[in-house]
This record gives structure tokens, sequence and C-alpha cells, in this order.
């Protein structure tokens, strides 16, 4: 009796070791340098940012039999778009002058790729349920030899918050190309936001 107990219990050991592996958290280094979000320059005409990517964090997940990885990063959030590949974006508000219209570019970038399948994200889940009992979906995208985000940023339409006219500027250091297995990680993107033009959406009203 004493020899089933322990075998039982060495099996439900070795049970419980399995499963924490398969989904265990794997943080890789791709640089010497730390994950960052930085402003370089600052001015009334516009700045320059410059996002590093040093290392990120990747989950295995077994779909349909194969391995795929969710992957995340510590300054980022994920994109949260179901179906889609379950990477990080970079978000932060911005502000900008009352009157004035955003415009961006690409000043420099780095990257490197890595082979690799990245997982399809469940979207957002109410808080009731229980995302283990979600499948797994993939989308059209996955069809797609192409990179999924296909941009660097995305500015959101002006918002006003107090006596504030801001922005929200989405970055992108993470790609995937499901067709060829590869995720675009760019270690470094220099970005300059220009603040030009004239735009009247959310304006700031005094009232003096």
């Amino acid at each position: 009796m004493q020899t089933k107990i322990i075998i039982r219990l060495v099996i439900g050991v070795f049970f419980i070791f399995n499963i924490t592996a398969i989904n265990a958290q794997v943080i890789e280094t791709i640089g010497q340098n730390n994950n960052s979000f930085e402003i370089i320059s600052s001015s009334e005409e516009g700045l320059t940012i410059k996002v590093t990517i040093g290392n990120y964090k990747k989950t295995p997940v077994i779909i349909n039999g194969e391995t795929y990885y969710s992957v995340e990063n510590e300054i980022g959030t994920p994109i949260i778009k179901s179906g889609y590949p379950d990477l990080p974006k970079i978000t932060k508000s911005i502000i900008i002058p009352n009157l004035s219209d955003v415009s961006a570019s690409v000043i420099s970038s780095e990257y490197i790729d890595l082979n690799m399948q990245v997982a399809p994200s469940k979207g957002i889940l109410l808080r009731t349920v229980d995302p283990n009992t979600v499948p797994y979906a993939f989308d059209a995208v996955y069809n797609s030899d192409q990179f999924f985000p296909q941009v660097y940023y995305d500015i959101g339409d002006p918002y006003i918050l107090h006596t504030k006219r801001g922005i929200v500027l989405k970055l992108y250091p993470f790609s995937y190309n499901p067709i060829q297995q590869i995720v675009r990680v760019y270690t470094s993107l220099t970005i300059n936001i220009l603040f030009n033009g004239l735009k009247y959406s959310k304006c700031v009203v005094s009232n003096y």
C-alpha cells in the first residue's frame, strides 16, 4: 500500500512538472541594452523618440500538436486582436499643441529576425471567462506572406484631458510573418514626430 502511494505521488509530481514546463515563460536576450522608451529631443515643432528592445518573454502553448509562442515585453502590452498574432505593442500618450496636426517618420531602425511560430490572441475576454476554455482560432492573416503589423506606429485622433490636448501613439517593435514563421524584432527604432499644419479636431477652447 505504501509503495502504491509513493508511485502515485511521483506520477502526480511528474505530471505537474510537465504542465509547468509546457507553459513556462522564457526570457530571451537579443542585445546588450535594456528595454526602454526615451524622448531624445523635444521642441515646439515636435519631438524625437527612441525605442530599444533588449529582451522579450515567450510562453509556449501547444496547438494541434505544434508548439507556438505568445510574445511579451516588459514595456509593452498585448495587441489583443482575436485570431491575430499575440504580440506586444508600446502605447504612449503625447501632449500636442492646441491647433496642430501631427505626422511622424522613421529616422532609423535596426532589427533581427527570429524563427518561431506565434500563437493567435484569444482577444479580450470577460473576467468571468476562463481563458483555458477558449480555443485558439487563426484569422486569415495567418495565410498571408506578410508581416503583422505592417506599420511601425499608429497615431490616434486628438483627445482632450482637462486642459491638455493629446494623442495616443502606438509603436510596434514586434511583427510576425506566419508563412515564413519569422518574428521581426526592432531592437532600435527612432521616430521623429512633427507638429505641423492645422487640425481643429478636439481643441481646447479658452474662455478668455
